[in-house]
């Protein structure tokens, strides 16, 4: 059941890959089934309505500076999905430990949303080169030559969230966005 106060992002033509319905999912053995099983029918992305609003802002603003958008990848996720996700990492002895943050949870607030940039027809514009560059390129502050194009599209980026009253999660992924300034009830496992 989707929490009152929250509305679906693809109503308000923002762009969404909701991660787990698509191949994330796949690459950890989640099944559409198994979505459904706890309530997710389709690749439908939620936030809170104030959430929602910022995203609006920031697309606008993006749009009319740059000519890009955004492509949201990770939005709300029911404690039922944290659940199946460790299921099936475990089943597939992938890691659990350092996977989320256990104790905020950002993603089940309804306040934390992971996105991207893209270019106006829909293709990312990638943030770091995880090939090229290895895992810390995931990470703020990786990049620090103003020259390389991953440091400007993350400053574009970050400097369009901040602006909404967002900050980095805890774990400093290049992104990874919290609204603050409204204190949510977390749900515990």
């Amino acid at each position: 059941m989707i929490p009152e106060g929250f509305s679906r992002l693809q109503s308000f033509g923002v762009q969404c890959s909701n991660y787990y319905w698509n191949a994330g999912g796949e690459k950890i053995g989640i099944t559409h089934a198994d979505l459904a099983s706890i309530g997710i029918l389709d690749e439908g992305m939620y936030l809170h309505y104030d959430v929602v609003r910022k995203i609006i802002n920031i697309r606008k603003s993006l749009m009319s500076k740059y000519g890009w958008d955004l492509l949201i990848k990770d939005a709300w996720r029911p404690l039922a999905l944290y659940r199946l996700i460790i299921e099936k990492r475990r089943e597939r002895s992938l890691q659990v430990e350092g996977l989320f943050n256990f104790e905020k949870l950002p993603h089940s607030t309804g306040l934390a949303v992971d996105a991207v940039l893209t270019e106006q027809g829909g293709k990312p514009l990638y943030l770091y080169d995880l090939e090229k560059d290895g895992p810390g390129s995931r990470f703020l502050d990786f990049y620090n030559d103003p020259d390389s194009i991953f440091f400007h599209r993350q400053k574009i980026l970050h400097e369009a969230f901040l602006r909404e009253g967002f900050e980095f999660g805890e774990y400093r992924e290049v992104w990874h966005f919290q609204l603050i300034g409204i204190t949510p009830e977390t749900p515990r496992f």
